[in-house]
């Protein structure tokens, strides 16, 4: 391995500069689509801090923080689905927006109980989905459409379209050193569990088998089916608790406010460089993803765009992100 540690005299300066020069563009060679996510992160962040006043107040980090945290979670969920080649899951948003409600209304027992019952909610919706794709064939994409639907009816039916306010409040939307949200920690929590998991254990390796090759995987006598219903269940519960910290922090559920997630879970995931064909990607490109598009949206709300103007940037830089990416697994196969 390469000692890019600091040198001990001045002699050592140049010849320790050489060789971290040449292993920071190694990375670069092997990465580059993270790369350059992560130098267009730190370009946005120096812009809105010069070109955006309101950008650097401490309402608007906080609201960047707690905005990127929220993607970030169900990006991480997401992520599994993706990676063990279905694709999407569009169900996010309305999961995310009834477990906001089932959060606020379980209040009732204390916010502890209340969580948990909305991550048992997260699973159940997860579980049954991943059955009907896994064992029953379906479409991931029709599947997780119906599933959207009936999760949109069930907050209908339950709540007849109003606000449910919670009862009690939860720790789950404090605040660390004065500014900083208690979900930016648990994002980075589940972050570095997720990123475990997937690179590092067994379940992860399998996952990422099947996303390569479902056939070659079932040879080596992995239960493929099984791993598809886990990853939907990990999916929906991290979109479950997304939500659950959603309700907390506003104290209160609503069908409305995981509209936008589905968009920009999936824009995450995609920008991060997770392969749509499966068998590639990480959690914590995703992670990254979500930290771009959270900049993205933050940089156009606070510099006074309207909504048409929000929405369009973020489809650009999807559609970008696309392009990029599909360009460089062209180029990695042409080289092989």
């Amino acid at each position: 391995m390469t000692d890019l540690s600091a040198p001990r005299n001045a002699d050592a300066v140049q010849s320790w500069y050489g060789r971290s020069q040449a292993r920071i563009f190694q990375l670069a060679r092997q990465d580059p689509q993270g790369w350059g996510v992560g130098l267009l992160a730190v370009v946005l962040i120096g812009y809105g801090v010069v070109a955006i006043p309101q950008f650097s107040t401490l309402d608007n980090v906080r609201s960047l923080f707690l905005s990127i945290a929220l993607v970030g979670i169900a990006a991480v969920g997401l992520t599994f689905v993706t990676v063990i080649g279905k694709i999407f899951m569009l169900s996010i948003g309305y999961t995310i927006s009834l477990a906001t409600i089932v959060y606020a209304a379980a209040t009732t027992w204390g916010w502890a109980p209340a969580l948990v019952l909305t991550l048992a909610m997260g699973i159940a919706v997860g579980l049954v989905q991943g059955l009907v794709v896994s064992f029953g064939k379906g479409d991931p994409i029709i599947t997780t459409i119906a599933a959207s639907a009936l999760l949109y009816g069930t907050g209908l039916i339950v709540t007849g379209g109003n606000l449910v306010m919670a009862k009690a409040d939860a720790p789950l939307a404090g605040e660390v050193a004065g500014f900083l949200p208690v979900e930016v920690l648990i994002f980075f929590a589940v972050t570095i569990v997720g990123h475990f998991v997937l690179q590092s254990t067994r379940f992860g390796v399998s996952t990422r088998l099947t996303g390569s090759n479902a056939r070659a995987a079932e040879a080596a006598g992995i239960q493929t089916s099984w791993l598809i219903v886990s990853a939907y269940v990990i999916a929906s519960c991290c979109a479950a608790l997304a939500g659950a910290l959603l309700g907390a922090e506003s104290a209160q559920g609503s069908l409305q406010f995981g509209a936008s997630y589905d968009f920009d879970v999936i824009a995450a995931v995609i920008i991060g460089g997770v392969a749509v064909s499966g068998g590639k990607g990480t959690v914590l490109r995703a992670a990254l993803g979500a930290t771009f598009i959270g900049l993205v949206a933050n940089l156009v709300l606070v510099g006074g765009y309207s909504y048409a103007a929000q929405q369009t940037t973020k489809g650009t830089v999807l559609l970008l992100a696309v392009v990029v990416g599909g360009a460089l697994q062209l180029r990695k196969a042409g080289k092989r």
